[in-house]
């Protein structure tokens, strides 16, 4: 079982994924633990998702125009920026708007506080380390495969679904114990099952086979048959 398990893992830590994973959640635990701000964590957590998102649309941008004579490649690539663009960022942009208003909440009552040059600073300096990973991942493959791209894109899809979930789970936590905390530490549960348990041998391609389906391509690539 170990075995598998570092097998799954080995590959995130090749072409940048591997550095993107640990600032990911490094930056977010320095607010905690050193600035003690949750509201801050979980702005660094968003950040992430929205960045991870447009970063994985330029790269379908780059894989169309790259595989523009491919007329299936195209195809499924159209697909997979109908996800992006209908599901992945609005629900992003969603839940950040909702963070921003439990937020408000909480610095209004006294409950947290809002240091904004802290805020810029930290969302500095992880945004550097997060596109520095991204450089790094696309200067030894700056063009993909298809299904590494529906893949990609499927995982986002699914780190988005949690961030609703945590919304509709955290924000009556929050209520009932009076501190955002409780919201945090929902959210931070769900994220961290979901991306290590992206790491289990098949997971991601079940999750890709879950938003694309094999069949469901097989039937847009071949209308008449």
């Amino acid at each position: 079982m170990a075995s598998h398990a570092w097998q799954a893992l080995g590959p995130r830590f090749g072409a940048g994924h591997g550095l993107w994973s640990v600032v990911s959640f490094f930056f977010p635990a320095l607010a905690l633990v050193k600035d003690e701000s949750v509201s801050l964590a979980m702005l660094l957590f968003l950040l992430e998702t929205l960045l991870a998102s447009a970063l994985i649309a330029a790269r379908v941008g780059v894989s169309r125009r790259a595989m523009r004579a491919d007329a299936d490649a195209a195809r499924r690539l159209l697909e997979v920026l109908k996800v992006l663009l209908i599901f992945v960022f609005p629900f992003s942009v969603g839940c950040a708007v909702l963070l921003g208003a439990v937020t408000f909440i909480e610095v209004d009552k006294g409950r947290a506080t809002f240091d904004a040059a802290m805020h810029i600073d930290r969302v500095t300096w992880m945004a550097v380390a997060l596109l520095g990973s991204a450089v790094l991942d696309s200067a030894i493959a700056p063009v993909r495969s298809v299904t590494w791209l529906e893949t990609g894109v499927a995982w986002q899809g699914s780190r988005t679904a949690v961030l609703m979930l945590c919304v509709l789970l955290g924000w009556p936590a929050m209520l009932f114990t009076g501190t955002t905390q409780s919201f945090f530490w929902v959210f931070f549960a769900l994220r961290l099952l979901s991306d290590f348990g992206s790491l289990r041998p098949g997971e991601r391609e079940r999750i890709r086979t879950t938003m694309f389906g094999d069949a469901y391509l097989q039937q847009r690539l071949t209308p008449n048959a």
